[in-house]
């Protein structure tokens, strides 16, 4: 498989407080993105911490990638306590570990996973999200969502306290299926076409310079971040 990643700060900060890691070998690769929230640098400290913990896991297997948010958690918490500076910040992740074709995909909040083809371009992850709530109460639909005033209000993320539930989804690709990963400023920028004709039209770096360029191009204030894998 190949890989690109690539991140941009948005306007609306002076730092940019998405993280991602990318590590792709032996026909392995784990892909994160954090996207952080808090006042001053406290969400740019809580992605870097969340995603510098995942940098360290050896095993891609579903119970270690849930014990290993369990632990970013209760990491975030314990410094927002620890440092009055830090105090209220957390992050969204969402993940994926390949084993080949095979992958464990996960997500607290609102970054997101995409399966594309040149068929299809299909959502995997569910957003943590208040109006992802009302499209599953049947009270909105995700076109109304689209333009929603509070489709940026989420309902879950790390670190910032309650019980956490991740999303985790087993998937399996074809050879010429591709995995996008990217935060809230890309999904809340680009349409699925978009995404489907920017990983198709470049190699995965390209590709996912191309996103985030495109995502600030159209107007995304906050943090784009992106990674692109192509499974053949």
């Amino acid at each position: 498989m190949t890989t690109g990643s690539y991140s941009m700060m948005g306007s609306k900060h002076k730092v940019n407080q998405d993280s991602f890691y990318l590590c792709n070998e032996d026909r392995r690769c784990l892909c994160v993105i954090a996207d952080g929230m808090g006042g001053h640098n406290a969400g740019d400290v809580a992605s870097k911490t969340v995603t510098e913990i995942f940098s360290k896991i050896k095993k891609f297997d579903e119970k270690t990638i849930l014990n290993t948010i369990e632990e970013a958690d209760r990491t975030i918490k314990s410094m927002s306590l620890c440092d009055k500076s830090l105090e209220g910040m957390g992050t969204t992740i969402v993940l994926a570990a390949l084993n080949k074709n095979s992958a464990v995909i996960a997500n607290v909040g609102d970054s997101r996973a995409y399966g594309i083809n040149k068929k299809i371009v299909k959502q995997i992850t569910s957003d943590h999200s208040y109006v992802q709530q009302l499209i599953d109460e049947g009270k909105i639909t995700s076109f109304e969502a689209e333009h929603h005033p509070m489709k940026n209000i989420i309902t879950m993320a790390i670190g910032t306290g309650g019980n956490i539930k991740p999303n985790v989804i087993n998937v399996i690709f074809d050879d010429e299926d591709i995995l996008l990963l990217c935060s809230d400023g890309v999904s809340g920028a680009l349409s699925e076409e978009e995404m489907q004709r920017c990983c198709f039209e470049h190699m995965p770096q390209q590709s996912a310079e191309e996103i985030c360029r495109l995502a600030v191009k159209k107007g995304a204030t906050d943090d784009v971040t992106a990674i692109v894998v192509r499974m053949k």
